[in-house]
C-alpha cells in the first residue's frame, strides 16, 4: 500500500504545486481560464475514450500472451476512429466561440491514449506503473514549462504547460507500454478478428456513467462560469486542488482492493468481501483524518501563500474537504457497482444525483453566493453515497 501511497502522491504534489504555482505567477484569472479548459478537455476525453478502459482490461486479461498487443492495437484503431468522428463538431465549438479547440481536442486525445495504456500494463500486474500513468501526473511534467513559458509574451501559458506536460506523460505511458509487452513476450500482432461493435456495446455505458460523472464533477464549475467571474473560477480550482487529496485516497482504496472484489464479485462470495476492504479501509480513513485536522486549523494559512486574494476563504476548503471524505467513509461503493455489473442502476442512480447537484449549486450559488457550491457538494456526494449505499445493504446483504 505504501509504494502505491507514494507513487500517487507524485500526481497529487505536482497537481497542486502547478495549480499554487500557476496562481502565483499568473494570477487567479489566468488559472480560472485553466480551470474552463480542464473541463472542457475532461469532457473530450471522455468522448474520445469511449468507456473502453475496462472493456480493454478484461479484454487483455483473459486473452493470451499472443494476442495481447493485438488487442491492444485494435483498441488503439477504435479510438483514432471516434477521434476522428468527433473532428466534426469543431465548426460547432468554433460558433460558440470556445477558445483553444486544437489544444482541447489534442490534449484529449493524449489522455485518452494514456488512458488505454496504463490499463494495459495493470493488466500484467504493474500496479505502480498504473498509478504513474493516471493523468495528474502530466502536471509534473507540466511545471517544467510553467517556469519556461514565465519570460515569454505567450497568451496561454499555463494551458501550454498542461497541453506540453500531458504529451511528455503519453510518450513515457507509450514507450514503458511497448517494454511491458516486450519483457512479457507479448509483442507480436497475430491475425484475429475482433467484435468491434460488442466493444463498443461494452464500453457504452461506461461512457455514459463517465459522463454523467462529469457532469457531477464539473457542475459547479460551470455553475460559477455563468454566474460568476474567471477569478472565481480560479478561487474553486485552488481549493479543489487542495480538497482533491481526498479523491486521491478514495483511487487508492480502489486500486488496493481492486482485484479481490473483482474475483470475489465475480465467484459470487459478496459476504467476503466486506472484511477485505474493512483494514486498508480505516488506514487510509486514519491518513484522511490526520490531513484533514491542520486543514481546519493551518488552511487560512496554506490558502494566503498561494496567493493574498484566497485569504479568509478556509470555511469553503473546509467544506470541500468534508464533501470529499463523505464518499470516502462509504467505501468503494462505485467500484463495487461495476465489477458486479451493476452499472446501469448505478448510472441512474447518478443521473438523479447529478441533477439535483445541477438545481442544489444553482440555487445556493444564487442565494449563499460562491460558498453555496460547497454545500451543494455535499448534499450530492451524501445522495449518490446514501442511495447506493441501500441498494448493496437490500440486494446483497452488505456494507462496505
Amino acid at each position: 500500500m505504501f509504494q502505491t501511497i507514494f507513487y500517487r502522491s507524485i500526481s497529487s504534489i505536482s497537481t497542486l504545486l502547478f495549480t499554487f504555482l500557476s496562481t502565483s505567477i499568473y494570477g487567479l484569472e489566468a488559472v480560472g481560464e485553466l480551470a474552463i479548459f480542464l473541463s472542457l478537455s475532461a469532457f473530450i476525453f471522455v468522448f474520445i475514450k469511449f468507456g473502453m478502459d475496462i472493456p480493454l482490461f478484461v479484454d487483455l486479461t483473459k486473452t493470451s500472451n499472443n494476442n495481447k498487443f493485438g488487442v491492444l492495437v485494435h483498441y488503439r484503431k477504435m479510438q483514432n476512429i471516434i477521434f476522428s468522428l468527433y473532428l466534426l463538431f469543431i465548426p460547432l465549438l468554433y460558433f460558440y466561440q470556445i477558445n483553444h479547440i486544437i489544444l482541447l481536442y489534442i490534449t484529449g486525445l493524449f489522455m485518452s491514449k494514456i488512458t488505454l495504456n496504463s490499463f494495459a500494463v495493470r493488466s500484467f500486474g504493474y500496479q505502480n506503473l498504473f498509478v504513474l500513468f493516471q493523468n495528474g501526473n502530466a502536471n509534473f511534467f507540466g511545471l517544467f514549462f510553467l517556469f519556461l513559458f514565465k519570460d515569454l509574451s505567450l497568451n496561454n501559458p499555463i494551458i501550454l504547460s498542461f497541453f506540453f506536460g500531458n504529451f511528455l506523460l503519453f510518450l513515457l505511458s507509450h514507450f514503458a507500454t511497448k517494454h511491458v509487452f516486450n519483457i512479457n513476450g507479448s509483442l507480436i500482432s497475430q491475425n484475429k478478428r475482433f467484435e468491434s461493435y460488442k466493444i463498443l456495446k461494452d464500453s457504452f455505458i461506461y461512457f455514459c456513467l463517465e459522463i454523467v460523472n462529469n457532469i457531477f464533477t464539473w457542475t459547479p464549475l460551470f455553475v460559477i462560469y455563468f454566474l460568476f467571474s474567471a477569478v472565481e473560477q480560479g478561487i474553486y480550482l485552488n481549493i479543489s486542488r487542495i480538497g482533491s487529496v481526498f479523491i486521491i485516497l478514495l483511487f487508492i482504496l480502489e486500486t488496493i482492493v481492486m482485484k479481490d472484489v473483482a474475483l470475489l464479485s465475480s465467484k459470487s462470495k459478496f459476504d467476503m468481501i466486506s472484511p477485505q476492504i474493512q483494514k486498508p479501509k480505516i488506514q487510509i480513513l486514519s491518513l484522511a483524518f490526520l490531513i484533514f485536522i491542520p486543514l481546519v486549523f493551518f488552511g487560512d494559512l496554506l490558502l494566503s501563500i498561494i496567493d493574498k486574494n484566497l485569504s479568509g476563504l478556509n470555511n469553503m476548503l473546509i467544506l470541500f474537504s468534508l464533501s470529499q471524505i463523505v464518499v470516502l467513509c462509504f467505501g468503494p461503493l462505485a467500484l463495487f457497482m461495476k465489477v458486479s455489473e451493476n452499472h446501469r442502476k448505478m448510472l441512474n442512480i447518478v443521473i438523479i444525483s447529478s441533477s439535483l447537484n445541477v438545481l442544489f449549486s444553482f440555487i445556493f450559488a444564487i442565494y449563499f453566493g460562491l460558498i453555496g457550491i460547497f454545500i451543494s457538494s455535499i448534499i450530492g456526494n451524501m445522495t449518490w453515497c446514501i442511495i447506493i449505499l441501500v441498494y448493496i445493504k437490500r440486494k446483497y446483504g452488505i456494507i462496505l
